[in-house]
């Protein structure tokens, strides 16, 4: 089962048994604030489970900062599942740090671990190596592909026609609008349109009924993890 024995005193995050030399320290030049967590090689992982619960179509990220503090090369990211007191997992990866800081991120789509959906999200850290690497900037956010109005595939839009969807309260919002010889936008930040986070709808302006309009509307939970 899961266990609870707290992480190095950190609000939020845990570890399965007690670590000897990992802890939080200030200098190393921080990403946030003005202090790094830093993990000894063959200390227990550390673990925080949120209260999110996965909805299908929504995709997880989690984003950390990382560097080397004392001849370490490895940090594991895994994104798990809480299923009935046992962490599954669900995401994992191995990178590659260096002195610097440097930004990683791990993903998964609800979709494509549907024994995820309807469980609790946890993230995980580990040290795989024998000496000491640095962490900050814990981020994790859910992004979710709102429906919307037109939906896909409709051939026949009203030319003034407003493009309409349905997110929660609160959550930022990502539109795209792009031409029809590309349907890729969410990795075109030209196709990136600016619009109020509590806005349903947006005016595309005119539209040629000769073409085709791809678009796109990506949903974002504030970050779900206590700071580390």
């Amino acid at each position: 089962g899961i266990g609870g024995t707290p992480a190095v005193d950190i609000p939020g995050w845990a570890s399965d048994t007690a670590v000897e030399d990992s802890g939080v320290e200030d200098g190393y030049e921080p990403t946030d604030g003005s202090w790094i967590a830093f993990m000894m090689g063959g200390d227990p992982a550390v673990w925080q489970l949120t209260d999110h619960v996965l909805g299908s179509g929504e995709t997880i990220i989690l984003k950390v900062d990382a560097r080397v503090t004392w001849q370490a090369d490895t940090l594991t990211m895994t994104l798990y599942y809480n299923d009935g007191g046992t962490r599954v997992v669900a995401a994992t990866e191995d990178v590659s740090i260096t002195e610097a800081w440097q930004e990683f991120e791990l993903s998964f789509a609800a979709d494509d671990v549907p024994a995820a959906i309807g469980k609790q999200i946890g993230v995980l850290f580990a040290n795989p190596t024998s000496n000491w690497l640095g962490i900050d900037h814990v981020r994790l956010e859910v992004v979710y592909v709102s429906p919307v109005n037109p939906e896909d595939g409709r051939k026949y839009v009203d030319w003034d026609e407003d493009l309409e969807w349905t997110v929660a309260n609160g959550w930022d919002i990502d539109l795209y609008w792009g031409p029809e010889d590309d349907p890729n936008l969410s990795s075109k930040p030209e196709y990136k349109r600016l619009v109020d986070s509590s806005a349903t709808t947006w005016d595309p302006g005119t539209m040629d009924p000769k073409k085709s309009y791809f678009w796109r509307v990506d949903a974002h939970e504030p970050n779900l993890v206590d700071p580390y």
